[in-house]
């Protein structure tokens, strides 16, 4: 925890996260407008004290959709990178503990992953299955796991020898047991990093899924397709308050993972104890 909070901006950007969450989670009781009601009136009018953001072009309050769409954003960015990290454990832990044959053709399979140009693949799948956010958690997530197969299968390659491993290997404990109770938990602390930097890819995705118009149907708001208005030039230069908060959340979310996920990197590799 001291070597966490030496790190000051990833402390900074873990309370920036957490009074999101809490935004995020308290969001229907908090006394803010329908982030869905029309008001034909009120069609892109700048800040005031009615609307703390301004409306966007059919007169919804901005500051609403921005916190509702927070609810969107970061769900999509922890589901898909829970799918990642479960399969690039699984597969990096079988492909590091088992060697040989196994070992090969799942990282042969890892490298045809990781050389695919991971965004067309995803828009192409999500434009064939349909805009939804259960379809773009999914598709992110199974495309995001092959980084963390390779990291995972390299912390397990330097564990097997290991003498804990080879004394369970002596009485008699399974390789699957030897895996899960013996090498995963000290092949945990890469994991959560590797983790953190997931989701922040997975933000960026959906985003840029969103601002394509095949991420999250309209009109759930998300940051993505809040973003979608900057394609104006007339917006860009007069109305800067309909793709400039999404902008800004985008940037210090992802800013703040990454903090984290260096400073959780540093705290928990027992290498920079001395350091």
């Amino acid at each position: 925890m001291r070597r966490f909070l030496r790190h000051r901006l990833a402390v900074v950007g873990a309370i920036l996260l957490i009074l999101l969450v809490l935004l995020a989670l308290t969001a229907p009781i908090l006394p803010l407008a329908d982030p869905f009601k029309i008001d034909a009136r009120a069609i892109r009018k700048p800040p005031s004290a009615a609307h703390w953001l301004g409306t966007d072009e059919t007169g919804r309050d901005v500051l609403s959709r921005l916190i509702w769409g927070a609810r969107v954003s970061l769900s999509v960015g922890l589901v898909a990178a829970s799918i990642s990290v479960t399969i690039g454990t699984l597969i990096g832990l079988t492909s590091g503990y088992s060697g040989g044959k196994i070992d090969f053709w799942l990282m042969r399979l890892t490298d045809v992953v990781m050389t695919i140009p991971t965004l067309i693949i995803i828009i192409s799948l999500v434009a064939v299955l349909g805009p939804s956010i259960y379809n773009v958690m999914i598709v992110i997530g199974i495309f995001g796991w092959a980084g963390i197969a390779r990291l995972v299968r390299a912390e397990t390659l330097s564990l097997r020898e290991r003498d804990f491993v080879m004394a369970s290997r002596c009485v008699g404990a399974s390789a699957r047991r030897i895996m899960f109770r013996h090498i995963l938990p000290n092949v945990t602390a890469p994991i959560i990093v590797a983790g953190t930097f997931a989701v922040a890819g997975a933000i960026l995705s959906e985003a840029s899924l969103s601002f394509l118009g095949i991420g999250v149907r309209v009109p759930t708001p998300t940051w993505g397709n809040m973003l979608t208005r900057a394609q104006s030039l007339t917006v860009l230069e007069a109305m800067p308050w309909l793709w400039l908060p999404p902008g800004l959340m985008i940037t210090l979310v992802v800013l703040s993972i990454n903090f984290l996920g260096d400073a959780l990197r540093d705290a928990l590799d027992p290498r920079l104890l001395n350091r």
